[in-house]
Protein backbone atom coordinates (compact mmCIF):
# COMPACT_ATOMS: atom_id res chain seq x y z
CA UNK A 1 0.00 0.00 0.00
CA UNK A 2 1.47 3.32 -1.31
CA UNK A 3 1.49 6.06 1.66
CA UNK A 4 0.74 9.74 1.14
CA UNK A 5 2.41 12.51 2.38
CA UNK A 6 -0.40 13.59 4.89
CA UNK A 7 -0.74 9.88 6.09
CA UNK A 8 3.42 9.57 6.89
CA UNK A 9 2.92 13.15 9.00
CA UNK A 10 0.27 11.40 10.88
CA UNK A 11 2.73 8.23 11.71
CA UNK A 12 5.41 10.79 12.95
CA UNK A 13 3.09 12.33 14.65
CA UNK A 14 2.16 9.58 16.63
CA UNK A 15 5.72 7.58 17.28
CA UNK A 16 6.53 11.63 18.51
CA UNK A 17 3.94 11.96 21.12
CA UNK A 18 2.78 15.52 22.88
CA UNK A 19 6.51 16.51 23.75
CA UNK A 20 7.66 15.29 20.13
CA UNK A 21 5.16 17.24 18.16
CA UNK A 22 5.61 20.72 20.29
CA UNK A 23 9.21 20.31 19.44
CA UNK A 24 8.60 19.90 15.95
CA UNK A 25 6.39 22.55 16.00
CA UNK A 26 8.72 25.08 17.56
CA UNK A 27 11.60 23.70 15.19
CA UNK A 28 9.08 24.67 12.51
CA UNK A 29 8.39 28.02 13.54
CA UNK A 30 11.81 28.73 14.38
CA UNK A 31 13.12 28.25 10.89
CA UNK A 32 10.31 30.32 9.46
CA UNK A 33 11.50 33.09 11.58
CA UNK A 34 14.71 32.22 10.82
CA UNK A 35 13.80 32.79 7.08
CA UNK A 36 12.22 36.41 7.86
CA UNK A 37 14.48 37.70 9.76
CA UNK A 38 17.80 36.72 7.39
CA UNK A 39 15.01 38.25 4.61
CA UNK A 40 15.16 41.47 6.34
CA UNK A 41 18.73 41.31 7.12
CA UNK A 42 19.74 40.50 3.28
CA UNK A 43 17.33 44.00 2.83
CA UNK A 44 19.18 46.26 5.12
CA UNK A 45 22.33 45.04 3.80
CA UNK A 46 21.90 45.97 0.23
CA UNK A 47 20.30 49.53 2.12
CA UNK A 48 23.80 50.00 4.03
CA UNK A 49 26.30 49.19 0.83
CA UNK A 50 23.70 51.59 -1.00
CA UNK A 51 23.86 54.11 1.80
CA UNK A 52 27.86 53.81 2.14
CA UNK A 53 28.26 54.15 -1.52
CA UNK A 54 26.67 57.28 -1.52
CA UNK A 55 28.49 58.24 1.55
CA UNK A 56 31.93 57.47 -0.57
CA UNK A 57 31.08 59.54 -3.12
CA UNK A 58 29.72 62.45 -1.22
CA UNK A 59 33.45 61.89 0.94
CA UNK A 60 35.41 62.19 -2.27
CA UNK A 61 33.46 65.05 -3.99
CA UNK A 62 34.39 66.67 -0.52
CA UNK A 63 38.28 65.84 -0.84
CA UNK A 64 38.04 67.67 -4.32
CA UNK A 65 36.56 70.62 -2.84
CA UNK A 66 39.50 71.11 -0.01
CA UNK A 67 41.75 70.46 -3.28
CA UNK A 68 44.47 73.60 -3.25
CA UNK A 69 42.62 75.71 -5.87
CA UNK A 70 44.17 77.90 -8.64
CA UNK A 71 43.06 80.96 -8.51
CA UNK A 72 42.32 82.55 -12.10
CA UNK A 73 42.65 86.08 -10.66
CA UNK A 74 46.44 85.78 -9.40
CA UNK A 75 47.69 83.74 -12.95
CA UNK A 76 45.61 87.11 -14.59
CA UNK A 77 47.86 89.62 -11.85
CA UNK A 78 51.27 87.97 -13.00
CA UNK A 79 50.52 88.80 -16.48
CA UNK A 80 50.05 92.48 -15.27
CA UNK A 81 53.33 94.89 -15.20
CA UNK A 82 53.84 96.54 -11.90
CA UNK A 83 53.88 100.12 -11.55
CA UNK A 84 57.76 100.69 -12.11
CA UNK A 85 56.91 98.50 -15.55
CA UNK A 86 54.85 101.12 -16.73
CA UNK A 87 57.23 102.94 -18.31
CA UNK A 88 58.64 100.24 -20.12
CA UNK A 89 55.51 98.82 -21.32
CA UNK A 90 54.54 102.07 -22.82
CA UNK A 91 57.90 102.40 -24.95
CA UNK A 92 56.92 98.94 -26.15
CA UNK A 93 54.11 100.58 -27.51
CA UNK A 94 55.67 103.51 -29.29
CA UNK A 95 58.42 100.79 -30.30
CA UNK A 96 54.94 98.85 -32.13
CA UNK A 97 53.95 101.78 -33.71
CA UNK A 98 57.13 102.66 -35.10
CA UNK A 99 57.32 99.15 -36.70
CA UNK A 100 54.03 99.90 -38.29
CA UNK A 101 54.80 103.16 -39.63
CA UNK A 102 52.31 104.89 -37.34
CA UNK A 103 53.86 108.06 -35.91
CA UNK A 104 52.43 108.78 -31.94
CA UNK A 105 52.56 112.47 -30.87
CA UNK A 106 52.82 113.58 -27.44
CA UNK A 107 50.92 111.56 -25.28
CA UNK A 108 48.80 112.35 -22.32
CA UNK A 109 48.99 110.38 -18.68
CA UNK A 110 46.12 109.56 -16.36
CA UNK A 111 46.65 107.22 -13.45
CA UNK A 112 43.79 106.07 -11.23
CA UNK A 113 44.41 103.71 -8.62
CA UNK A 114 42.70 100.69 -7.75
CA UNK A 115 42.00 98.36 -4.96
CA UNK A 116 44.75 95.93 -4.43
CA UNK A 117 45.74 93.42 -6.22
CA UNK A 118 44.91 95.37 -9.05
CA UNK A 119 46.76 98.65 -8.67
CA UNK A 120 44.89 100.66 -10.74
CA UNK A 121 45.53 101.62 -14.27
CA UNK A 122 47.20 104.63 -17.10
CA UNK A 123 44.82 106.42 -20.01
CA UNK A 124 47.20 107.16 -22.48
CA UNK A 125 46.34 109.84 -25.13
CA UNK A 126 47.53 109.94 -28.51
CA UNK A 127 46.89 112.01 -31.30
CA UNK A 128 48.20 110.99 -35.22
CA UNK A 129 47.86 110.80 -38.68
CA UNK A 130 48.16 107.50 -39.81
CA UNK A 131 46.47 105.09 -42.87
CA UNK A 132 44.05 102.97 -42.08
CA UNK A 133 45.98 100.15 -42.87
CA UNK A 134 48.97 101.02 -40.64
CA UNK A 135 46.74 101.50 -37.39
CA UNK A 136 44.87 98.17 -37.98
CA UNK A 137 47.99 96.11 -38.09
CA UNK A 138 49.77 98.49 -35.08
CA UNK A 139 46.78 97.70 -32.81
CA UNK A 140 46.15 94.05 -34.00
CA UNK A 141 49.98 93.91 -32.63
CA UNK A 142 49.48 95.89 -29.82
CA UNK A 143 46.62 93.77 -28.72
CA UNK A 144 48.89 90.20 -28.86
CA UNK A 145 51.73 91.49 -27.86
CA UNK A 146 50.74 93.85 -24.36
CA UNK A 147 47.92 91.65 -22.78
CA UNK A 148 47.89 94.66 -20.12
CA UNK A 149 46.93 96.64 -22.57
CA UNK A 150 43.04 98.20 -23.77
CA UNK A 151 42.02 100.00 -26.24
CA UNK A 152 39.58 102.75 -24.80
CA UNK A 153 39.08 104.88 -27.51
CA UNK A 154 39.31 105.40 -31.20
CA UNK A 155 38.44 108.09 -33.15
CA UNK A 156 39.35 108.70 -37.09
CA UNK A 157 38.74 111.93 -39.08
CA UNK A 158 39.78 112.43 -42.94
CA UNK A 159 40.06 115.47 -44.24
CA UNK A 160 39.15 114.77 -47.90
CA UNK A 161 38.02 111.51 -48.96
CA UNK A 162 41.38 111.05 -51.62
CA UNK A 163 43.96 111.29 -48.55
CA UNK A 164 45.59 108.39 -47.60
CA UNK A 165 46.26 109.18 -43.98
CA UNK A 166 43.80 110.07 -41.53
CA UNK A 167 43.71 112.14 -38.28
CA UNK A 168 43.44 109.50 -35.77
CA UNK A 169 42.52 109.96 -31.66
CA UNK A 170 43.70 106.97 -29.72
CA UNK A 171 43.12 106.03 -25.80
CA UNK A 172 44.21 103.09 -24.54
CA UNK A 173 44.47 102.10 -20.63
CA UNK A 174 46.90 99.91 -19.37
CA UNK A 175 46.20 98.14 -16.26
CA UNK A 176 49.19 97.28 -13.83
CA UNK A 177 49.36 95.37 -10.12
CA UNK A 178 50.45 96.09 -7.18
CA UNK A 179 52.22 93.10 -6.14
CA UNK A 180 52.52 89.74 -7.04
CA UNK A 181 49.38 87.76 -5.02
Amino acid sequence: MALNGLQVWRGLLRSLGGRGTVLLLILCLSAAALAVWSWGLRRNVSELSGQLMRAEALWQERQKEKAPRVDPMAGMLRTLPTRAEINSEIFRLQDLAATHRVELGEADYGFSAAEPPLGGLVRVRFRTRSGYGELRDFLRAAHESLPALALARLSMERQRIADSRMEVSLEFVLYFRSTLP
